[in-house]
């Protein structure tokens, strides 16, 4: 059994890390996991967990720059250090391109690592090109989300990558059935109601909410579920919604209830410009929704004319007009599922253990 360092950004209910959990389960067999995050996230409470939180104030950076000047390490690389001469891990994974800056106290540990990678070109800007090239070139293996993450890496010279697409355990996909989402919220009964999910900045397509339902009737709304826009963005979508009386209705991030506001919806749209393969889409497929979204990633390779349907490039209006004649048409509740347990991890179990074993 392999002893695994597992180190992922936050801990939270991040698509990356959900996944990261729903892997872990399949692993129980061959993996004795230990987590390392930068977060303070829930995901992970059954492990063993190692916290540092990177402070944003003005005292975080002073102390570690300090901390540099007399150790010639940062706090965190000697809080890794310490953990790796206690446990002996035999492999560190680094969950997302946002852990880079772990992989050369790996190689200068004699670690091996492997990268999952969950992000796609507008990512990549924000790694130094340096660490960026660091982190792959020198990875054991390298995971692909998607085939869009898989070509991008491959079309870049790095081979060492296998293909493994995000999924869903749908066994915990249960609505609680105890909230009362459209009462709670105030969404009046005759209102067709479309779900997004996820972090509300403009790769997800936030800033595109307002333009959308300026496209959409009356009769239409939007539940956006996920963290909310503390920026002039959000200031933004939120006022002109309200200025203009658009059906916009935003709930924050989620745990036990996440699937009752899911399920409240009779659509889900994507408005992702970029979107590697998003698990809020298969959740939403297994819930009975119909999927529509932009051509932004991995919604093309997953969503069939049976149960959605996908917009070239970013035009609101366009995908209004689709959203409008899906709404008159039967929930694709067979269809949506079918597809979507073809990604259900338990059923994949195999998949996922024949990582370890290679």
């Amino acid at each position: 059994m392999k002893k695994v360092l597992f180190c992922t950004p936050t801990g939270g209910r991040t698509g990356s890390e959900m996944m990261l959990q729903y892997m872990l389960a399949t692993w129980q067999d061959l993996v004795s996991p230990h987590i390392y995050t930068r977060g303070t996230g829930e995901v992970f409470s059954a492990y063993p967990t190692v916290t540092y939180p990177k402070r944003g104030d003005f005292v975080g950076p002073f102390y570690e720059g300090i901390y540099f000047k007399l150790k010639k390490e940062s706090p965190e690389f000697a809080l890794l250090r310490k953990l790796q001469h206690q446990e002996r891990f035999d492999m560190w994974y680094l969950n997302t391109i946002q852990m880079y800056s772990l992989a050369p106290l790996a190689v200068q540990m004699g670690i091996p690592y492997w990268v999952h990678v969950h992000e796609l070109l507008s990512v990549y800007e924000e790694l130094p090109r340096e660490a960026f090239d660091f982190l792959l070139k020198n990875a054991a293996k390298i995971i692909a989300c998607g085939t869009q993450v898989l070509d991008c890496i491959q079309s870049m010279g790095y081979g060492q990558v296998v293909l493994v697409h995000e999924g869903i355990d749908t066994r915990l996909m249960v609505p609680s059935g105890q909230l009362h989402v459209r009462q709670s919220l105030g969404i009046p009964s005759d209102i067709y109601l479309w779900a997004m999910s996820g972090t509300a900045n403009t790769r997800k397509g936030y800033d595109l909410v307002p333009e959308l339902l300026s496209y959409l009737p009356p009769t239409h709304g939007l539940l956006w579920i996920g963290g909310e826009s503390k920026t002039g963005l959000g200031h933004y979508v939120t006022s002109r919604c309200r200025h203009e009386n658009r059906a916009f209705f935003q709930v924050g991030p989620q745990t036990d209830q996440y699937y009752d506001y899911l399920a409240a919806a009779q659509g889900f749209v994507l408005l992702s410009r970029e979107d590697p393969f998003p698990l809020v889409m298969l959740e939403a497929a297994y819930l009975g929704l119909p999927v529509l979204g932009f051509s932004s990633g991995g919604v093309s390779e997953f969503v069939e004319p049976s149960f959605g349907e996908v917009v070239e490039g970013i035009s609101p209006k366009a995908l209004a007009q689709r959203m409008i004649s899906w709404a008159d048409q039967p929930a694709p509740v067979n269809a949506a599922r079918a597809k979507a347990m073809q990604f259900d991890v338990m059923r994949r179990k195999s998949e996922f253990q024949d990582l370890f074993r290679a």
